[in-house]
């Protein structure tokens, strides 16, 4: 084999590779980790009845690929125990809404 054909080879192979480990990182591991941000807020026009109190806010689920039952019950149980007042879900509970219900 010529070192040319060697070459493109090895591009095309290191390529593949590359795109491989792109698209598993967007596709699988990215879905696979719940990013959890809690942020303290305030305002010098709040009412009164509404100091003190707890929002929690979650969205994109994605029950089904990214989420199965166990990781759902865990995050619950999670949600539970931070004790909010308000709780405001986003959307995106389902992949495949038609044929992946719990």
């Amino acid at each position: 084999m010529n070192k040319k054909k060697f070459r493109i080879k090895k591009r095309w192979l290191i390529g593949v590779l590359l795109v491989s480990l792109i698209l598993s990182e967007l596709f699988y591991f990215s879905l696979k980790r719940f990013v959890v941000d809690i942020q303290t807020l305030s305002w010098s026009k709040n009412h009164e009845d509404l100091k003190g109190t707890r929002i929690v806010f979650i969205s994109d689920l994605h029950y089904g690929f990214s989420m199965d039952d166990a990781k759902l019950n865990e995050l619950v149980t999670w949600i539970n125990r931070l004790d909010a007042d308000i709780i405001l879900f986003g959307g995106d509970l389902f992949d495949h809404p038609s044929t992946l219900l719990p």
